[in-house]
């Protein structure tokens, strides 16, 4: 799946670098460890930059940036209540000049 880990990181971007508890899931997960965790925070600023200057916000730019993608003709986006469908799904769509995902 293309970006699932990007969506991850999404979920999470009020993620802060602290020490996670034992029974936390994101513990033990790579994501959730450097050098990746520093890596996921930085693309979700440059989702947020892009977003910014569209008035969006960086789960829609994610979700832009996979269908932008020739070989994907749908994405599936994990939401876990109406508000989130409201800031990831927007009823207007995203611009996408040349080269903004390159």
């Amino acid at each position: 799946m293309i970006g699932r880990e990007r969506s991850r990181a999404l979920q999470h971007d009020r993620f802060l670098k602290r020490t996670l508890p034992q029974s936390d899931w994101r513990h033990g997960n790579a994501q959730f460890q450097e050098p990746r965790l520093g890596l996921n925070l930085r693309l979700v600023e440059l989702l947020r930059e892009i977003g910014d200057g569209h008035g969006v916000s960086p789960g829609v730019v994610a979700v832009a940036w996979t269908l932008h993608n020739p070989a994907v003709t749908g994405v599936i986006v994990g939401l876990r209540n109406a508000s989130e469908v409201e800031v990831t799904c927007p009823r207007k769509t995203l611009p996408v000049e040349a080269g903004v995902f390159s």
